[in-house]
Parts: structure tokens; C-alpha cells; sequence
């Protein structure tokens, strides 16, 4: 998958054929695809399949918005933190930031939730190690869009929206 990519660029290149079957969010994990295509394995040039339609498009669009799109994680980590009495560790802290959903968040997304929260000064990190823990500090209500974390998530966001919308198949 594109995380996995992102995780290990040069991954595509081991393989003579790489077939996407959704189309990349971001300009630099089609660059790293197009490594198969560029002959940068041992059998020597290779082949790029791109194997996605509107269906696909439109789901890597919603997938976008899942991992990007940081108002709806933020306020779910911060109902779930207040609900849970302002303070969560080791096991609920997890559960906390891994969503009320049948799709667990992922890490990354998790992050920045809490990032947007703790730069708005609406929680904070405390303890150490396995104690580990986050609390309210604050439940004065603000405006997300203060936070520089959650501008940078909407630009990401965006900019994902926009270079998918280019790789859109003509239908």
C-alpha cells in the first residue's frame, strides 16, 4: 500500500511489474513507483500497471480525507478523553486514540489529532515510560484552525485532493 511505500521507497524497484490499483495521493509516491518502471532492479527495466478506475479513484479520495482531514479525529480524541474523566493511559489511551470505529485510526493520524489538541493547550502528554498518559487542560472552546499542526493537515489534505483529481481517469 502507499504507507508501506512511503515507509520504504525504494521497495517498488525489487519488482519487474508493480501494479497500482489505486491511484497515488501524493506526487512523491508515484515517484516511487515509477522506480519499477525505471529499471532500478536487478531483471533491468520493468513495468508500471496503473489499474484503477473512478471506483478506486473515489475511494482513495474518502481514504484521503480519513488519514488528512484532522477536525473529525481531533474531536473524537477529545469527546472520548472528556467522557473518560480528562485523563487516559496504557490501555485506554490506545483504545482512545485508535477511535470509537471498526477501523482502528492509524498512528499517524492519532498523532495528529493530539498535536492540534496539545498546540490549542486543550491537553497535554504527562508521565513517563508505560505511565505514559494524556489529561485535560483546558476545556475553553477554540477555534481548530489556530493550531499551525491543523493548517498543515488541511494543506496536506488538499494537496492530496488536488494531485488525485489530476490522475482521475476520464470516464
Amino acid at each position: 500500500d502507499w504507507g508501506a511505500l512511503a515507509r520504504r521507497p525504494a521497495a517498488a524497484a525489487r519488482f519487474r511489474h508493480v501494479v497500482l490499483v489505486d491511484p497515488p495521493p501524493f506526487a512523491e509516491l508515484e515517484a516511487m513507483a515509477a522506480l519499477a518502471e525505471a529499471g532500478e532492479g536487478a531483471e533491468g527495466p520493468g513495468y508500471l500497471h496503473l489499474a484503477w478506475g473512478p471506483a478506486e479513484a473515489a475511494l482513495a479520495a474518502n481514504c484521503l480525507a480519513l488519514e488528512w482531514e484532522p477536525r473529525g479525529p481531533a474531536g473524537q480524541v477529545w469527546r472520548l478523553l472528556i467522557k473518560g474523566g480528562g485523563e487516559a493511559a496504557g490501555a485506554d489511551l490506545a483504545g482512545l486514540l485508535a477511535g470509537a470505529g471498526e477501523h482502528p485510526r492509524t498512528p499517524e493520524t492519532s498523532a495528529r489529532a493530539v498535536a492540534v489538541l496539545s498546540e490549542l493547550g486543550l491537553c497535554e502528554w504527562g508521565g513517563d515510560g508505560a505511565e505514559r498518559g494524556l489529561r485535560v487542560v483546558s476545556s475553553e472552546r477554540t477555534q481548530l484552525e489556530r493550531s499551525r499542526a491543523y493548517a498543515a493537515c488541511v494543506a496536506r489534505h488538499e494537496e492530496g485532493k488536488r494531485f488525485l483529481q489530476s490522475k482521475a481517469p476520464s470516464s
